[in-house]
């Protein structure tokens, strides 16, 4: 039977990735979409699980900010306009 290496999987995360992890995921000013630019080696799938990993919580969307897009922050009006 042959061997297959895991030749998908990715760098491992440095220190100074997983701090600023740690600061900006929890932030409700920072959405997805500015977390991955300031990590730009990291798929937002990659920070959603490095984040679930290291038992990280965005906050509970409040009625204000429901209806707006967790990736983007846009609306469901600026959406359609």
């Amino acid at each position: 039977m042959k061997e297959y290496k895991r030749s998908h999987r990715k760098d491992e995360w440095t220190t100074q990735e997983t701090q600023l992890l740690r600061d900006l995921y929890p932030s409700t000013n920072y959405i997805l979409e500015e977390i991955r630019k300031k990590l730009p080696n990291r798929t937002p799938n990659a920070i959603r699980l490095k984040a679930s990993r290291l038992g990280l919580r965005r906050p509970i969307p409040t009625e204000k900010s429901q209806g707006c897009c967790s990736h983007c922050g846009q609306t469901s009006e600026e959406a359609t306009s």
